[in-house]
């Protein structure tokens, strides 16, 4: 009886052993499903990067003097400043493209697929949407007006750059990068209008321009936040240097003018600001 007893409490010991033991083994097992389904196979998921938004306002105006010239108003008799002309446009767009913003410390984040077309028709004010901007500190901004050789004979493409847009020539000359139209009694000819598409991107020819310019201070991107780059432009400036509408005509393939139009709106934006 002695012997029996004790080889029962052997076999109660035992069995509360091996149901220890057993319960330790299930719990590390689904400690470790439940590790591998957080973390992705044994691979921790990494954090979404932080991106924002730059807002590229550009408020068309005619004259200089930024915020103290009045805004561009399309189908409305105008005065040139400096030539005396009077015109009224009733076009007036062009490229902005490969955006690129200058890094708080040196180097650039350089937006991809960055083409744009801003078209002054119904508002002076065009807002150009950047997005997926890396949060971070940024000191200056860079883009091209116009679009760039290799996309110039890349053939028929999409969004900005389909042909349906009416800035596009043929595989050969391109695409056109600045589209103003209009009319003026000083324009020679049978007929008052005029149209300057203004392209062109080899040798002599190249009417691609860069617009540089610094923030003068730092511009945060945050996490879904959103920031504003304001800009003037001065849509008068095509006729800058003493150009006159009866000097001009119609301008429909890359040359000389078309090149000394492009050098004169280089220069018709101006920073307002950065918010």
């Amino acid at each position: 009886m002695k012997t029996t007893k004790h080889l029962n409490k052997t076999k109660s010991t035992l069995s509360s052993l091996y149901k220890g033991l057993f319960m330790m083994a299930l719990a590390f097992t689904l400690a470790s499903c439940s590790s591998d389904d957080d973390d992705n196979g044994g691979t921790p998921t990494p954090e979404p990067e932080a991106k924002g938004t730059v807002n590229l306002n550009l408020t068309h105006v005619w004259g200089p003097s930024g915020s103290n010239s009045p805004e561009l108003q399309l189908n409305t008799e105008l005065t040139h400043p400096g030539t005396g002309d009077t015109l009224t446009l009733t076009m007036y767009k062009y490229y902005v493209s490969n955006v690129k913003l200058k890094k708080d410390g040196g180097g650039e984040w350089v937006e991809p697929e960055s083409y744009r077309i801003a078209d002054a028709q119904d508002n002076a004010l065009v807002t150009l949407n950047i997005g997926d901007v890396p949060a971070g500190n940024y000191t200056g901004m860079k883009f091209t007006i116009g679009v760039d050789a290799e996309r110039n004979t890349s053939g028929a493409q999409e969004g900005a750059l389909s042909p349906v847009n009416g800035m596009f020539w043929d595989w050969n000359t391109g695409y056109i990068f600045i589209k103003v139209e209009g009319e003026s009694p000083h324009q020679t000819g049978h007929s008052p209008s005029f149209a300057y598409h203004i392209g062109g991107f080899e040798g002599d020819n190249n009417a691609i321009r860069t617009v540089d310019f610094d923030f003068g201070s730092t511009m945060t991107i945050t996490n879904n936040g959103t920031s504003n780059v304001n800009m003037y432009v001065n849509a008068a400036r095509i006729w800058h240097g003493g150009l006159k509408i009866e000097d001009l005509g119609h301008i429909h393939m890359p040359g000389a003018r078309a090149v000394q139009i492009a050098d004169n709106f280089q220069f018709a934006f101006m920073l307002d600001g950065i918010n």
